[in-house]
């Protein structure tokens, strides 16, 4: 049952993003996102840090990206993209001139939109439940959150499979188009 009284921003850009991080480790290594272009095709890009003392480095390149768009929105499915980029943000002391921005661009498809404006008939709320539901499906055979932790300390344990890499790539490519398939739903 979807509610009516939702709108979504009239924006040039918008940015559908997906962090990965490893709270045991306590390292951010991959912000993903799908960006559509008004009248573009999507594409995929990410900063990735291969390594946790690459973390540093990668945060600032992406706080870069925020301060190089304008006149987009950043699609997220939870609170998770703006309590880390805060706790970034304090750990590296970087300007929260670019956080505020990104704050005021920012929209959480789970609470301003799935929890607000509709009630499914599944287990749970999550993007796998609800995504699946509308009939978006993942590459993986096993995607989860969990999984791309156990593949990143994988990797860091043997820096020669890239395909550990590849695959983390993949399952956060495919999380940022699932929201962009519960938008399109919606629309």
């Amino acid at each position: 049952m979807i509610r009516a009284g939702y709108t979504f921003p009239d924006v040039d850009r918008e940015v559908y993003f997906d962090i990965e991080d490893d709270p045991t480790r306590g390292v951010t290594y991959l912000f993903g996102l799908v960006i559509q272009d008004r009248h573009a095709p999507s594409h995929f890009t990410y900063f990735l840090a291969k390594t946790p003392e690459d973390e540093e480095q990668t945060v600032r390149d992406f706080w870069e990206f925020i301060q190089s768009t304008e006149h987009a929105v950043y699609y997220v499915y939870s609170h998770k993209e703006r309590s880390t980029l805060k706790n970034l943000m304090e750990k590296y002391h970087l300007d929260t001139e670019t956080f505020e921005k990104y704050k005021s661009c920012e929209f959480d498809l789970y609470q301003d939109l799935i929890v607000e404006y509709s009630d499914w008939p599944t287990f749970s709320y999550g993007i796998k439940h609800i995504a699946r539901f509308i009939g978006f499906q993942w590459r993986d055979v096993d995607p989860s959150g969990a999984n791309s932790i156990a593949w990143y300390n994988d990797y860091l344990a043997n820096p020669d499979n890239e395909a550990l890499l590849n695959r983390i790539l993949e399952y956060n490519e495919d999380d940022c188009y699932a929201m962009a398939a519960i938008k399109r739903y919606f629309e």
